[in-house]
Formats: C-alpha cells, sequence, structure tokens
C-alpha cells in the first residue's frame, strides 16, 4: 500500500510543475507568411541584472534583437548616386550623376557581412543581375578611390 501512495505522490508532483508560468493581461501567436511570433501583454515577473559587460533581464518571455554593424567611422563622401529598383526582382541599377567613375566599384554584403559581389564601375549606369541571389537583405557599397562613398540597404525578393 505504501508503494501505491508513493507512486501516486511522485506522478502528482511531476504533472503539476511548470516552466515560466506567470499571471499576464493577454497574449498570443500571431502568424505569417514570413513565420510566427508569440507576444504577452502585461508581463509583470522580470528581473534585470547590469554590469559594465552588458545587461540580462529574466523574465518569461524576452525579445530576440538582433544588430549589424557595417562599418565603424564610416567615411561619407559626396557622391550623387542611387540604386533601384528596391525591393529587387531580378536586376539592381546603380545610377551616378556628375561624376567621374575613373577608381569607381562596388561590393554587395549578405547580412551575416559575407561578400557576395566585388566589381568595378565601368558605366554611370551600371547593371548588376540578382536572379540567382537568395530572397533577403543585401548592403551594396559604392566605393571611391578605395572609400567607401555610400551605402545602401537592399531587399531580394
Amino acid at each position: 500500500m505504501k508503494i501505491i501512495y508513493t507512486i501516486i505522490i511522485c506522478i502528482s508532483c511531476v504533472t503539476t510543475l511548470f516552466s515560466q508560468a506567470g499571471q499576464t493581461a493577454s497574449g498570443g501567436v500571431a502568424t505569417g507568411i514570413n513565420g510566427s511570433i508569440s507576444f504577452s501583454v502585461g508581463q509583470i515577473d522580470y528581473i534585470t541584472a547590469t554590469s559594465l559587460n552588458g545587461t540580462i533581464t529574466q523574465g518569461i518571455q524576452q525579445p530576440y534583437e538582433l544588430f549589424i554593424v557595417t562599418e565603424v567611422n564610416e567615411k561619407n563622401l559626396e557622391l550623387d548616386v542611387s540604386a533601384y529598383p528596391n525591393p529587387i526582382l531580378d536586376q539592381l541599377f546603380i545610377f551616378i550623376e556628375n561624376e567621374e567613375i575613373k577608381n569607381m566599384s562596388y561590393t554587395i554584403n549578405d547580412v551575416c557581412g559575407n561578400l557576395i559581389v566585388e566589381e568595378k564601375i565601368l558605366n554611370q549606369n551600371t547593371s548588376v543581375f540578382m536572379n540567382d541571389f537568395v530572397n533577403g537583405v543585401y548592403f551594396i557599397k559604392i566605393f571611391k578611390n578605395s572609400a567607401i562613398a555610400k551605402t545602401f540597404k537592399l531587399i531580394k525578393n
């Protein structure tokens, strides 16, 4: 009989354990073509610890943030350049107005900073074929005399 009571107590203890339980005013799951995200409104249980190395917040649901640093101390040269269309389907056009294109080039990087394309600019109107690129976000940097003159954020659909 002791064994039966012990088993019942163990089962009831195991089934009543919860992880990250708390009272919130509202919440749910939002879904779309690009994925889903769960959210809660009215989170009341959290603890924040701050030090010289950063901040940690402990709670029921925490956001995940991604920061991308493209360049540090980037020199912005005066350059009249445009990149279109944005978002891109197949082809990107780089148009440079009123500038000598000598010693100009461009690079295209993905969001992780990986170099995808590096080419010299030979005409005022340059075409970049992107139909083989995976859909996503890219950064194009226009260089003049090896210095970054302009940076664009591009979306490939």
